[in-house]
């Protein structure tokens, strides 16, 4: 069943996704509730806690040579570690290709983001992953050629993040992005670039 079919008295607009509001049923599992983002969770690794070096709110961006920093720190804190490499991306297509076969998604994976919500969703009931951070390298690739897509998948990938988080057994996904360009480049480590 589609996540637009969750909540049946509303119609979803593909960047409005009004489901992501707290108290909203979901019946993908009967009596599930989705939490409100943010909320204290005991097994919730707390990334800002752990790296305060990333800036100070989410989306979480990085430049490409903090990529091992971010990886070390990750990797402690007890994140399972997926990357993909954007360097090639030319539009959302190609971004949803890379996420599939990084992701392990099945081989009928659609590339579309409604395919990938079932994917991602099927992933957290599998339990395969607890805690994963994806961190997407060459980011501003897609930037660079496609700024409405980029905005788009951004925006799609963290409110898919947001709603994992309200499962009635909280999965975890952090997305970081990292790139060439100075907007990615963080002041904090290298006060002198």
């Amino acid at each position: 069943m589609g996540r637009a079919n969750r909540a049946n008295v509303m119609t979803v607009d593909r960047l409005q996704r009004p489901w992501n509001s707290p108290g909203l049923k979901d019946s993908r599992k009967k009596d599930r509730v989705i939490l409100e983002y943010g909320k204290s969770m005991g097994s919730w690794l707390q990334v800002k806690k752990h790296l305060p070096w990333l800036k100070r709110c989410k989306p979480y961006f990085a430049h490409n040579s903090e990529e091992h920093l971010l990886r070390k720190g990750l990797k402690k804190i007890g994140f399972q570690i997926t990357t993909i490499d954007g360097r090639h991306f030319n539009c959302e297509k190609d971004l949803l290709k890379s996420l599939g076969q990084a992701l392990g998604f099945p081989s009928y994976f659609g590339i579309n983001w409604d395919a990938y919500d079932e994917c991602i969703f099927d992933l957290a009931d599998s339990g395969i992953y607890k805690n994963i951070a994806l961190i997407w390298t060459n980011a501003d690739s897609l930037l660079e050629r496609n700024l409405h897509e980029f905005v788009g998948a951004v925006h799609l990938l963290l409110a898919t993040a947001r709603e994992l988080s309200g499962l009635e057994d909280p999965f975890q996904m952090e997305i970081f992005f990292l790139g060439n360009g100075e907007a990615f480049r963080n002041p904090a480590l290298n006060p002198f670039h």
